[in-house]
């Protein structure tokens, strides 16, 4: 019974004149009938009028803003658990609209500066320039083998006189014998080169680093200012 008229009181006074605050807040109209509780705007003034509040993340209070609590819940931040709940954060960010209709895709994400790692690079390479080493042709290797001896010859060999009996024969005497010398020929070593085919040679290696690795803007020009969101009449004041 007391939920019912909770609800029926939302549904008879959200529309209520504003109660007035001791922070003398800017007068505003009020709002038309079209524009519901928990509508963000764009607001270019310093104080926030009554029945809108600041979309800066605080806590408020769940009796106070019962309406805006009724609508939003605690998409934001649940504040203590128990007697506040949490605003929208605008500081330092933009909206960005859900992929659907859904109170669960409530998120904040994204950075105002990024640094670019190798794993964002799209796939590439590079010419190895300088690093490549040329080709070379079939080529050989000249040497020179003039061939060697080892002495040129032996000497002539001596010899004596000598006598020899022979039977039925007259002894005799004699002086035959082969005066002869051996040569030692020439010869080489035949060390052969074989002809160098056609090869290139692997340079393996890096080049030198470039880049500092210094994160960098990636915001596009802005103004800025802040967004409020209406959270209709102080409800506790219209309880009794």
């Amino acid at each position: 019974m007391r939920m019912l008229i909770v609800f029926l009181f939302i549904v008879t006074h959200i529309w209520w004149p504003h109660a007035t605050t001791t922070a003398a807040p800017a007068p505003a109209p009020p709002p038309p009938a079209s524009l519901p509780i928990g509508s963000i705007i764009l607001f270019a003034g310093d104080i926030v009028p009554e029945g809108w509040l600041l979309c800066n993340g605080q806590n408020v209070s769940r009796m106070t803003y019962f309406p805006l609590f009724y609508v939003i819940g605690t998409l934001y931040g649940s504040g203590d658990h128990i007697r506040t709940f949490n605003l929208p954060d605008f500081r330092g960010r933009f909206p960005l609209g859900l992929q659907q209709e859904q109170r669960s895709g409530v998120a904040q994400g994204g950075v105002d500066h990024v640094t670019l790692t190798t794993a964002h690079l799209p796939s590439h390479v590079h010419s190895s320039g300088s690093l490549n080493a040329r080709s070379d042709g079939g080529h050989s290797h000249l040497y020179d083998d003039p061939g060697h001896d080892h002495g040129g010859q032996t000497g002539l060999s001596s010899y004596s006189k000598g006598t020899w009996p022979m039977a039925g024969l007259k002894g005799g005497n004699g002086n035959d014998h082969n005066v002869h010398s051996h040569t030692i020929n020439k010869d080489y070593t035949r060390i052969t080169i074989q002809s160098g085919g056609a090869h290139s040679h692997i340079v393996e290696g890096q080049t030198g680093p470039e880049g500092a690795g210094q994160a960098f803007s990636v915001m596009p020009p802005y103004q800025t200012i802040n967004y409020i969101i209406y959270a209709g009449p102080d409800f506790s004041a219209n309880i009794g």
